[in-house]
């Protein structure tokens, strides 16, 4: 039953939106240069604290180290194609954390952030960090693009840290952001959702937030990001708005996007479908997800392997580029070292598998992706 369900959703998925010929693929990893679970100990302390059932999320993602983007980008480059070209992976970043030390002097009242090059530096095991995001970047392996200035819902995040014990506990040992297995209220209740809001007042405040992380992220990396992905795909015409103030050109996401909070509340509607190459109202391109890559949440080896390559398949069946989504996560092994080896043994198993199957494949980065249907348009 689940293989028919996957077979129809994915055929379903696939027959919108812009067709090519080529056979293109995309790999969209997000939350890079964000603070998750900071350490084991802290893990530890909130599991024999507090009676709930963590995420698999917080429990195997941390701030990337060193180390891991040196095992990643090693991986990567050890795999061509027939043209002798690596894969690249789109790095949607978040480039501020939390100051915290300046979020207590204030007592809880006002919100201060530093720069993701600080939180680098200040990490064990991340000090090189963006030296390594630039070499990435030069070796056409790695490319950032704009994923928020945090990956917080600062407005929620700093309500909370006035009565909610968790939340608290969870600052203290600096990082934040525990979104509870099986959460109904997610939209309300998410803390990690930069860009959803409940009044015009954090709107604004976001687009302030929006605005100065465009301009963090090109100071940091060299260039403008044409591309955004919005945490937890919870978004609206609003921040896409704000966006295209900066020349943001090409939205990423899910088929369906999440309204925020506010927008629910106004018109009912807890979102909409998105199909890929379709354009909003301020002629932004909407590249949309249709393969899945998360081995962090197998129960088996070859679980996220089998079901990617089948989503592939369809892809290319329906003359679609397969745009396949991959976090962080997956890749990151400071909380667990063999979360990271197991995730890039598969990530290199998925990727050989689709070159031997489609010798002519191409890789590009989300961004590319994005000038290739705006120069091409609909045709095939």
């Amino acid at each position: 039953m689940r293989n028919l369900l996957q077979y129809f959703k994915s055929n379903v998925l696939n027959i919108p939106g812009w067709k090519t010929h080529r056979k293109i693929v995309v790999i969209e990893s997000d939350d890079w240069g964000t603070i998750r679970t900071s350490s084991k100990k802290s893990l530890k302390k909130i599991q024999e604290s507090f009676d709930i059932e963590l995420n698999p999320y917080i429990l195997n993602d941390s701030l990337e180290s060193e180390d891991d983007l040196i095992a990643l980008f090693e991986t990567i480059a050890s795999i061509k194609n027939n043209l002798g070209q690596s894969p690249i992976i789109t790095a949607n970043s978040l480039v501020a954390n939390p100051d915290f030390e300046k979020i207590e002097q204030s007592n809880f009242k006002h919100y201060h952030y530093e720069n993701v090059t600080e939180t680098f530096k200040n990490t064990n095991g991340s000090f090189n960090c963006i030296d390594l995001w630039k070499n990435g970047i030069h070796e056409n392996i790695f490319k950032p693009q704009f994923h928020g200035r945090e990956h917080l819902n600062v407005s929620l995040w700093m309500k909370l840290l006035q009565f909610d014990n968790l939340t608290k506990m969870m600052f203290e040992d600096k990082f934040w952001g525990i979104v509870k297995r099986g959460e109904r209220d997610f939209v309300k209740k998410n803390s990690m959702a930069g860009c959803n809001y409940s009044s015009e007042n954090e709107l604004k405040f976001l687009k302030k937030s929006i605005l100065e992380g465009l301009e963090i992220f090109e100071s940091i990396l060299g260039y403008k990001s044409k591309s955004f992905i919005a945490n937890n795909y919870i978004w609206d015409e609003k921040i896409e708005e704000i966006l295209k103030i900066k020349d943001v050109l090409y939205i990423q996401g899910q088929s369906f996007e999440l309204y925020p909070a506010y927008k629910r509340e106004i018109i009912k509607k807890n979102g909409k479908r998105n199909f890929l190459g379709a354009k909003n109202k301020f002629e932004q391109i909407y590249l949309t997800r249709n393969c899945f890559f998360e081995p962090f949440m197998d129960s088996s080896f070859n679980e996220s392997i089998s079901s990617c390559l089948k989503e592939v398949d369809y892809s290319f069946r329906w003359n679609r580029p397969a745009i396949i989504s991959s976090h962080r996560v997956n890749y990151i092994g400071r909380l667990n070292e063999n979360n990271r080896k197991v995730g890039l043994q598969k990530l290199k198993v998925l990727l050989e598998s689709i070159i031997k199957k489609y010798p002519n494949v191409e890789f590009l980065s989300s961004d590319k992706l994005g000038d290739f249907i705006f120069k091409i348009g609909d045709n095939l």
